[in-house]
């Protein structure tokens, strides 16, 4: 199993290169419109060359605890924080520096992290 999981690993290592969102998280970068649609496009560009992929890893995640891990914390967690703080730089929000919260909460979110199902307060 080890084995597919760094053939997976090296194929997302290929894929995943946002070369406009590593460049917005530069803290002198400024965000617009313009920036979030080439965002945007790198992230469909992305979706629709690794589809299969992402279809087999979700799927897999449920069953193989190495999957499961790569599937939660390295593909999904890593990019959803960082497209978090280019939303909250575009908006004018101040990212602060505080260990163990999520950008949600970092945001003002009544302490429910981003992709919560927890229904609003």
């Amino acid at each position: 199993m080890k084995t597919a999981v760094a053939v997976f690993a090296a194929r997302t290592a290929e894929v995943m290169h946002w070369p406009t969102l590593d460049a917005s998280l530069k803290p002198r970068a400024s965000v617009n419109r313009d920036t979030l649609l080439a965002i945007g496009r790198e992230l469909y560009d992305m979706l629709h060359e690794a589809r299969r992929a992402i279809w087999l890893i979700d799927r897999c995640a449920t069953e193989i605890a190495e999957f499961e891990q790569m599937h939660a914390k390295d593909l999904r967690a890593r990019h959803r924080d960082k497209l978090a703080i280019v939303a909250m730089k575009a908006s004018g929000l101040k990212r602060k520096s505080r260990a163990g919260c999520s950008p949600g909460r970092q945001a003002g979110h009544r302490g429910r992290g981003l992709g919560s199902d927890a229904p609003d307060a």
